[in-house]
């Protein structure tokens, strides 16, 4: 899993960061929700990797 906690326009540039660099793809993220900090949001990406 992977978790990124910031403001939303951070989470927005990091979520296409990590799609310009081939690594997940937006809509696999989930909405942005509220932390209950102010202006802190958070996001969640469960990703599986194949280990042969």
């Amino acid at each position: 899993n992977h978790t990124l906690l910031g403001s939303l326009i951070a989470i927005r540039n990091t979520i296409a960061l990590l799609h310009k660099l081939n690594y997940a793809e937006p809509n696999d993220w989930s909405k942005p929700l509220p932390t209950g900090r102010p202006n802190e949001m958070m996001a969640i990406l469960t990703k599986r990797v194949r280990v042969d």
